[in-house]
C-alpha cells in the first residue's frame, strides 16, 4: 500500500504554484495461484483536491507507451500514448496480470521443450478528460524476453492495436 501527498507551495523558490495533490495505491507482485501460475495487479486513485495553480508538468501523468520494444513495468500502460490523459483532476487506475507458468504449452510435447510462460493482461484508466480507456494483452515469455499483442479502446471505440516485444530483468 502506498499513500502519497504531494504539495505546490505558492511563492517557495519564486514559484507561483499552487496545488494539493493525494494517492494511494494497492500494488502486489506474484500472487501464487499453484498449478495456474501467478497474478500481479495495481490498483490506484488519485485527486488534485487543490489546483489553483498548476502548469502541465504538474499534472498526473501516466506512462504510456507508444513504441515496439519496451522494459516490462505493471505500472505501465502498454498501449497508451504518452500525455493523451494526463489530468489535473480526478482519476482510477487498475493494471492486472497473470502468468500461467507454462500451464498450457506444457501440456504440448515439443513447445514444452522451449520452457515458454503464457500470460494475460490489461489496463483501465478513467478521468474527466476520458473516461474509459482499456486495453488487454496476452503473449509469451521466455527469461527475459516477452512477445504480446493487445488492443486499446476508448470506451467502446478501438484506438489501436499491435505488437509490444518487451525485454528486462
Amino acid at each position: 500500500v502506498t499513500l502519497l501527498y504531494k504539495k505546490g507551495f505558492n511563492g517557495l523558490l519564486n514559484s507561483d504554484v499552487d496545488y494539493d495533490f493525494i494517492k494511494a495505491e494497492v500494488y502486489q507482485d506474484r500472487i501464487s495461484l499453484g498449478l495456474w501460475g501467478y497474478t500481479s495487479f495495481l490498483v490506484g486513485a488519485g485527486k488534485f483536491v487543490n489546483n489553483k495553480q498548476m502548469y502541465y508538468p504538474d499534472f498526473k501523468h501516466f506512462s504510456g507507451n507508444i513504441s515496439t520494444f519496451f522494459p516490462p513495468n505493471l505500472r505501465k500502460f502498454q498501449y497508451l500514448d504518452f500525455y493523451q490523459f494526463s489530468t489535473n483532476k480526478q482519476y482510477f487506475e487498475a493494471h492486472l496480470e497473470h502468468n500461467f507458468a507454462g500451464f498450457f504449452i506444457n501440456k504440448v510435447p515439443l513447445l514444452r521443450k522451449a520452457k515458454l510462460e503464457e500470460f494475460i493482461g490489461g489496463g483501465y484508466l478513467s478521468s474527466p478528460e476520458k473516461r474509459n480507456y482499456k486495453e488487454f494483452y496476452f503473449g509469451l515469455q521466455r527469461l527475459v524476453l516477452r512477445a504480446s499483442y493487445g488492443f486499446a479502446y476508448d470506451g467502446g471505440r478501438k484506438l489501436t492495436q499491435g505488437f509490444r516485444i518487451a525485454y528486462g530483468f
